[in-house]
């Protein structure tokens, strides 16, 4: 995790206690992804929504997720998902350093997926 801070991203690696959890992850289960990719093709906005399953220091939520951005390529499709994340959801507290720079309890996490559709004999 890169903040472009020093200061800030050790105290927020030591509060997500990277040393024992080195990983935060993140998934989608039983995604039809048909489903997803009408809703986006209907929808005004482009989006869909999608739910998440956030690890974070071996706790897990399901998050409200929104998919959008679509672009279908042949059998390639790739679209982005954002979340809110609410550290205190995880018993996190956010850091500060010296009480001048701080995180905010909610962070908007963006990441994007490319998904290859195989055709079933």
């Amino acid at each position: 995790m890169d903040t472009e801070n020093d200061s800030r991203d050790r105290e927020m690696r030591k509060m997500f206690r990277d040393e024992q959890h080195p990983f935060i992850h993140a998934s989608a289960r039983d995604v039809d992804i048909d489903a997803v990719r009408r809703r986006m093709k209907e929808d005004a906005a482009g989006k869909a929504p999608l739910d998440v399953f956030l690890e974070i220091r071996g706790m897990e939520r399901k998050i409200a997720a929104s998919a959008g951005g679509l672009k279908e390529e042949g059998n390639r499709v790739s679209f982005d998902v954002e979340f809110p994340v609410s550290l205190k959801q995880f018993g996190l507290k956010a850091p500060s350093v010296l009480g001048l720079i701080r995180v905010g309890d909610r962070v908007l996490v963006k990441a994007s997926f490319r998904v290859e559709i195989q055709e079933t004999p």
